[in-house]
């Protein structure tokens, strides 16, 4: 008798355990699924901070704002094309503000240029999936996003730009804010 009491106990005892070990599974698959949709969410609301920090550095174009655009640039920043890092400074600055990127021949402002350029912003995973070449050249980390904004909508889309390149920069999150990294 005393071994099937035993056994008896120790059975019970079996699907006490699985059943807590049942709950605590569940409560951790829980716990992961929230955080992953907080992880989402937090990298969702990153994309649209970036992407309205970048939409703010074109407006300034249009209102010929260099100091404004030259407040976003990081200390250093990474020449696309090249590769090569480049220090930011007040002689550099001058040759910058000097050379405006927008068509001379007519008026043009940010509207025209909404109206007819895309605005896109990657990630490093999106930049690896449509651009590989690009992603390769860049190598973005996880706080940088790519905005490309000089693409026009259509061929029959106005051009507002002389030298488009303006519109296509690396934007990152340094420091508590976002700064231009790679242009």
């Amino acid at each position: 008798m005393l071994g099937k009491s035993l056994f008896m106990g120790l059975a019970l005892l079996a699907t006490t355990t699985v059943a807590t070990a049942q709950k605590t599974l569940n409560t951790n698959k829980a716990q992961v699924a929230e955080k992953q949709t907080v992880t989402k969410q937090n990298t969702l609301n990153a994309k649209s901070e970036a992407k309205a920090f970048a939409l703010e550095v074109m407006k300034a174009h249009f209102r010929r704002d260099c100091n404004f655009i030259w407040g976003k640039f990081a200390s250093t920043v990474k020449v696309i094309e090249s590769g090569q890092m480049i220090t930011l400074s007040e002689g550099l600055k001058a040759e910058f503000c000097n050379d405006n990127p927008l068509r001379s021949d007519k008026p043009v402002t940010y509207d025209m240029y909404i109206a007819n350029y895309n605005t896109d912003l990657f990630t490093a995973a999106e930049l690896k999936s449509q651009h590989p070449e690009m992603a390769e050249i860049l190598n973005l980390q996880s706080n940088e996003y790519l905005f490309l904004g000089s693409q026009r909508k259509s061929e029959t889309s106005e051009y507002v730009f002389r030298a488009s390149d303006i519109a296509r920069f690396v934007v990152a999150y340094v420091d508590g804010q976002y700064k231009i990294t790679a242009l």
